[in-house]
């Protein structure tokens, strides 16, 4: 048996400077795009409680996430693991996670790299995703899960097609929304 207490903690700072040609018509041809800049910094900290034996690792733990220049400045949300092995090849786990997410360009272009890189970015928060269910394997690497959760996600970019004044700009934007629901 052993437990035993600890903290993680991370810092992001983002920062970016791009051109906005969104209110610019295209037969102007003296127009300047304008010039935004966006900074925006993020400290975490994640302190925990861990216990393991033979058949029992559990974490339990809380998300302190603390932003600047984004919103809502302090939130909360939970760092919950549980994995019991009930028999050999068979364990039940239970994961309750979130967290404050910025959302660096990168990030996106790895999604997509046809984005419109003028566009804002939004940063997301995850209250809480949560699964609860059984892991089935009797080889090693390699296991089939079956479960149920829940999930709350604010301000996720979702893809959006981008029409803004007549530039014929087709490039797909990502725009916030506040997703949730069941997943199985």
């Amino acid at each position: 048996n052993a437990t035993s207490f600890g903290a993680n903690a991370k810092i992001d700072y983002l920062s970016r400077k791009f051109h906005s040609a969104n209110n610019l018509l295209l037969t102007n041809d003296d127009a300047q795009p304008a010039v935004h800049s966006e900074s925006t910094a993020l400290v975490s900290l994640s302190p925990f409680l861990h216990y393991k034996n033979d058949k029992i690792n559990a974490k339990a733990g809380i998300n302190v996430d603390i932003s600047f220049n984004d919103g809502t400045a302090l939130r909360f949300s939970p760092d919950i693991r549980l994995n019991c092995s009930l028999t050999d090849g068979l364990n039940f786990f239970l994961d309750a996670r979130g967290g404050k997410r910025l959302t660096a360009l990168c990030d996106m272009f790895a999604t997509n790299r046809y984005i419109n890189p003028s566009a804002p970015l939004c940063n997301s928060y995850t209250p809480i995703d949560a699964e609860a269910g059984f892991k089935i394997g009797m080889f090693a690497g390699f296991h089939a899960k079956l479960f149920a959760g829940y999930g709350v996600f604010k301000d996720m970019p979702l893809p959006t097609a981008d029409y803004t004044d007549l530039t014929a700009n087709f490039a797909t934007t990502y725009l916030p929304f506040d997703v949730k629901g069941w997943k199985a």
